[in-house]
């Protein structure tokens, strides 16, 4: 928005100056108004990060809910979850497709009380989507899709377990159709 300054504020490109900062990855939405006699506001609203994924060039993308690569870093990162299987070398501002999409709207999608107890997700190059979450419990789900229903029966399956107080501290469950089953690794 530099362009604006010096510009006579009844000619001033407002649209053009949002549009430039809609063309930034992290942010979603731009508004560039005018109040005269002489001054611009602008409203801006940041795309919120998911997860991120290491790509095949060994660099981190972080991945927002629509699946668009926010950035591109060199080191690990510690405030978003990782999503295990390689990547595409995607570069800022292009969208990743399946299942690292699908594995970003699932962690979205996830409960608060599952979210707080998720240590990664998971994708296989056949395009299956898992969760590790604390306590061991690896949770499939299988393709990117119906995630409603399979978290259901995934929020039903841990119920089940603790209330019968399974001891088991390593775990599987396999809601991939949305029918689920617990059994031992």
């Amino acid at each position: 928005v530099a362009s604006l300054k010096g510009d006579p504020i009844l000619t001033a490109d407002l649209h053009g100056a949002a549009q430039k900062l809609e063309a930034i990855p992290w942010v979603a939405k731009a508004r560039v108004s005018m109040h005269l006699p002489s001054s611009v506001h602008i409203e801006v609203v940041e795309r919120q990060p998911i997860g991120f994924y290491r790509a095949v060039d060994g660099f981190n993308r972080v991945i927002d809910l629509d699946g668009r690569v926010l950035d591109v870093i060199e080191g690990d990162l510690v405030d978003y979850p990782f999503i295990g299987g390689t990547g595409p070398n995607l570069s800022a501002g292009d969208l990743v497709g399946q299942p690292f999409l699908g594995a970003v709207q699932l962690i979205n999608a996830l409960p608060r009380d599952l979210r707080v107890r998720l240590v990664a997700a998971a994708v296989t190059p056949e395009g299956d989507v898992s969760l590790a979450l604390t306590d061991e419990v690896d949770v499939l789900f299988g393709r990117p899709e119906g995630f409603q229903e399979k978290l259901v029966a995934l929020v039903n399956a841990i119920k089940r377990r603790s209330e019968e107080h399974t001891s088991e501290l390593q775990s599987r469950v396999d809601i991939s159709y949305a029918v689920f089953c617990l059994k031992k690794k």
